[in-house]
């Protein structure tokens, strides 16, 4: 898997989904990674769940541990949501099912994490961009 540029997400977006898997019920689950600006690590994992014709919808877990090789190991839900085919996004930070969540509470530690946050934001939509088939590229 090649590491994604400190831009946001390259043209090469779709080879890196690094598992595609149909659950038990037929919806299908596609996970990505999304390296760390120099590529070291992973920061984020972002899952896409079931059909993506008309909207993708996703999970994003954050990365809070590493073991000694840089291998993720430790993962905390995020945010979920959906992007639908007109660009139009839902987004439900923190994990929806922890009573104390603080009804969508994240901390940001510093400058580094708005713009780790920003660059996995604009990865989402990119990743909407290619994957769902009738997305209208006009509100793009």
């Amino acid at each position: 898997m090649s590491g994604i540029p400190k831009e946001p997400m390259s043209q090469e977006l779709i080879d890196m989904i690094d598992n595609y898997t149909e659950d038990d019920d037929n919806s299908s689950r596609r996970e990505i990674k999304l390296l760390s600006s120099d590529g070291a690590f992973p920061e984020f994992f972002i899952t896409i769940i079931g059909d993506t014709e008309d909207v993708m919808n996703f999970e994003v877990h954050d990365v809070i541990g590493w073991d000694e090789d840089y291998n993720a190991n430790e993962f905390e839900l995020y945010l979920t949501g959906s992007i639908n085919y007109d660009g139009c996004t839902d987004i439900y930070f923190g994990d929806n099912t922890d009573p104390d969540n603080k009804e969508g509470y994240i901390h940001f530690c510093g400058k580094h994490s708005f713009i780790r946050h920003n660059r996995m934001m604009l990865s989402l939509f990119e990743l909407a961009e290619k994957t769902i088939t009738n997305f209208d590229k006009s509100n793009g």
